[in-house]
């Protein structure tokens, strides 16, 4: 799996489209090693590279996710924000209060992606097809942490080589994960 930022990770997204609409459930995370994705309501780390590949790949999407995550990103440009609450989430596009529908919607939905947080994702890996995850190579202090795919129904789809971040001084690779019963 090649990724270029100058490429605009175009193959990457052409896939990604191809999965949607074909109706597969897809998630996109950043983990560490320990599948940490987040501490107090925030992110673990900020990649550059990492959010220019989200973008590109959320572009025109519509994001679901738990409140918390809502409230650490607040709302993306030119994309749809689908938050499950039990209550309104001003500055969202739309709230699902019910999970079942919550649920039921995005895999309908051929432009869905859900993006986090930990408990919705756990709570939903069983309905997930494929997991595209930014592995961190580092254990950070996290309260928020995500199933370990290899332990539960996934296999490796595909990954990138290992990327330097000069700034967090740290390697990271793009992973993805397919359910394996397909």
């Amino acid at each position: 799996m090649e990724h270029r930022r100058d490429s605009g990770f175009q193959l990457e997204k052409e896939l990604l489209d191809k999965r949607l609409a074909g109706g597969k459930l897809v998630a996109i995370l950043a983990v560490d090693k320990n599948y940490g994705i987040g501490r107090n309501g925030e992110m673990l780390f900020w990649i550059d590279e990492d959010l220019h590949r989200f973008k590109a790949l959320t572009i025109g999407k519509n994001l679901y996710m738990g409140r918390l995550t809502f409230e650490s990103t607040g709302p993306l440009l030119q994309r749809k924000m689908i938050v499950l609450s039990r209550h309104e989430t001003v500055g969202a596009d739309e709230t699902i209060k019910d999970k079942a529908e919550f649920i039921n919607r995005l895999k309908m939905d051929k432009k869905g992606i859900l993006i986090g947080g930990a408990a919705t994702v756990n709570s939903m890996y069983d309905n997930i097809d494929y997991l595209y995850l930014t592995e961190v190579d580092k254990s950070l202090p996290a309260d928020a942490r995500i199933k370990n795919p290899l332990e539960n129904g996934f296999m490796l789809d595909s990954e990138s080589d290992s990327i330097y971040d000069e700034k967090n001084d740290f390697n990271y690779k793009y992973v993805i994960y397919k359910r394996k019963d397909f």
